[in-house]
């Protein structure tokens, strides 16, 4: 039997209907965009008084991917993603957060509600992945 015509599907998720949020558990995922952008609930008297945000998103197999936004002066929290992705965390002047893009990590999510009554999955906890996500197998 040929699997490759249901590879698609699994990504996908059900016809016509939206992949669904990431349960409450742990999930192994990748890091597939990082960027830096300012925040206003960010901000930080001194230390990030512009209000700059780290913010990444984790896609994880057959489920919506997951934002999180870090603050970039919250060091222990910028610290968990990087030995969670197995990256050097910044000590440097000079830090490019772009090594973090396809990395494998583990998060521990749970599902929240904001404010303005939006649904939502946090990030709980970022926990080091296995090396590498298992690739399938050429039948």
């Amino acid at each position: 039997m040929n699997w490759a015509e249901f590879a698609a599907a699994d990504t996908a998720g059900p016809v016509g209907q939206a992949l669904p949020m990431l349960p409450d558990s742990t999930h192994v995922g990748e890091i597939v965009e990082v960027s830096i952008a300012e925040k206003p609930w960010c901000k930080a008297d001194i230390i990030n008084e512009r209000g700059k945000a780290m913010i990444l998103v984790v896609s994880v197999r057959g489920y919506r991917d997951v934002e999180a936004t870090i603050p970039c002066h919250w060091g222990a929290k910028v610290d968990a993603v990087c030995r969670a992705a197995r990256v050097h965390p910044p000590a440097a002047a000079e830090w490019d957060e772009q090594q973090l893009v396809n990395k494998v990590v583990s998060i521990a999510t749970v599902q929240a509600m904001s404010a303005k009554g939006t649904e939502y999955v946090r990030i709980e906890k970022w926990l080091p992945g296995p090396a590498l996500l298992p690739t399938p197998k050429a039948a």
